[in-house]
């Protein structure tokens, strides 16, 4: 067999065996491994009953001064259930975090997606500066909010989910948190579900 007889059956045996075994990984992984190909769920959807959906764009603002859970405007819905039902719940809104000209230091907001004699999950918003004495401007960041809560089964009855906010340190007023601004409007949106 000549020199280029041989160079072509190597490569025709490599490309087919390649071949091969793409093919058998292609057909036979799935049904070796099932999940292989599904991509992990934040939560367990299981039987919508029912949703409830609420949204805004009202200005929305906290100061670093304000060290206490408040709600937050326009984030609160009542879900009455059916025994044994869990609710689902899901904020999402777009934060503006605005930092003072002097300010240095460490910044902590927290979100709280609450359901009511339940429980939360809470979302920590940071910054830290250690230049000293400030930037000399104003600076500002965004941070999408994307937070769930998904409860075990839970009696019959009324259910309050509410979304709370407060500063982990007061910084004499020169740092705040927008959920959006007059002139400059951001959606957030509460999406409350009763599933079993």
């Amino acid at each position: 067999m000549s020199g280029k007889g041989v160079i072509g059956a190597i490569i025709a045996s490599v490309v087919l065996s390649v071949g091969i075994v793409g093919a058998l990984g292609y057909f036979l992984l799935p049904v070796v491994f099932p999940n292989i190909a599904e991509p992990p769920m934040e939560e367990d959807q299981g039987i919508v009953l029912q949703s409830i959906y609420h949204e805004t764009t009202s200005p929305a603002v906290i100061h670093d001064a304000s060290t206490t859970y408040e709600k937050i405007p326009e984030t609160e819905v009542n879900i009455t259930i059916q025994q044994n039902s869990r609710i689902l719940a899901k904020f999402s809104g777009e934060a503006l975090l605005q930092i003072g000209t002097t300010f240095s230091g460490e910044v902590n907001f927290f979100v709280a997606l609450v359901i009511e004699g339940v429980g939360n999950r809470t979302t920590r918003i940071h910054f830290f500066d250690n230049t000293g004495g400030g930037y000399g401007a104003i600076r500002e960041y965004t941070q999408n909010l994307n937070d769930f809560y998904q409860t075990g089964a839970l009696p019959s009855g009324t259910y309050t989910v509410s979304v709370y906010w407060k500063s982990e340190f007061d910084a004499t007023d020169i740092n705040q948190l927008f959920l959006s601004l007059i002139g400059a409007p951001t959606t957030r949106a509460l999406l409350v579900q009763e599933i079993i």
